[in-house]
């Protein structure tokens, strides 16, 4: 659910609410602490990241508060606006410098893809991204990976998904690197990589077919 803030001390920000299920955060053995894999997130601090303002647990319902984004997903953006190349490389490279950014602060996205990518027009003519929807981010380089999600489980959107994560296998920075060259794929050629096939179809394609 996202609103625009009622509370003119945030300025030009806004606020988002993200509910997540407290028992998506738990994994078998030791339940983890939900705020373990949030509160890195609250740290990320760059202008191609959404901001997390604030973090709680209340009436079992664990919440997130974030900026609120202007602008559109990438893909209705394309949709909408006819783009050069240029553009389109200086969003794939806003893009980039974020996910450096999370990676060397040890938290993967997982679910890189059009609809977690936010573009605007700013007055200047300039665009820019924001790097949305750390929902299922991964915690790395600890001794015990906390996730938002259940151990095991399949996640992120098959049209933009690793080799790795097809096969629920551990994921690592190159899952987003290669799911944001699927979204090049798409920005240069009209289509992702693996068009129309089924869901499990193009699991198996990323696992065994050719690149395109």
């Amino acid at each position: 659910m996202a609103h625009a803030p009622a509370d003119a001390s945030l300025d030009a920000c806004a606020s988002a609410t993200d509910h997540a299920d407290p028992g998506a955060c738990v994994a078998p053995g030791p339940a983890p602490d939900p705020f373990a894999a949030v509160d890195p997130l609250a740290a990320l601090e760059h202008a191609a990241i959404i901001q997390t303002f604030d973090l709680g647990y209340e009436n079992e319902t664990l919440f997130i508060v974030m900026e609120y984004v202007e602008g559109a997903p990438l893909k209705s953006y394309i949709e909408n606006n006819s783009l050069t190349d240029s553009q389109k490389l200086d969003i794939l490279k806003q893009s980039c410098l974020a996910l450096e950014y999370a990676h060397k602060d040890g938290v993967v996205h997982r679910d890189i893809k059009p609809a977690n990518i936010m573009v605007r027009t700013k007055s200047d003519g300039s665009l820019n991204v924001k790097v949305i929807d750390f929902g299922i981010a991964k915690l790395v380089d600890t001794k015990e990976e906390v996730t938002l999600t259940n151990t095991g489980d399949l996640f992120g959107t098959p049209a933009y998904m690793s080799p790795e994560q097809c096969m629920g296998e551990v994921s690592d920075n190159r899952t987003d690197i290669y799911a944001l060259g699927c979204i090049a794929h798409e920005l240069f050629t009209g289509a992702s990589p693996y068009p129309s096939l089924s869901t499990l179809a193009v699991l198996n394609a990323h696992v065994n077919e050719d690149i395109p």
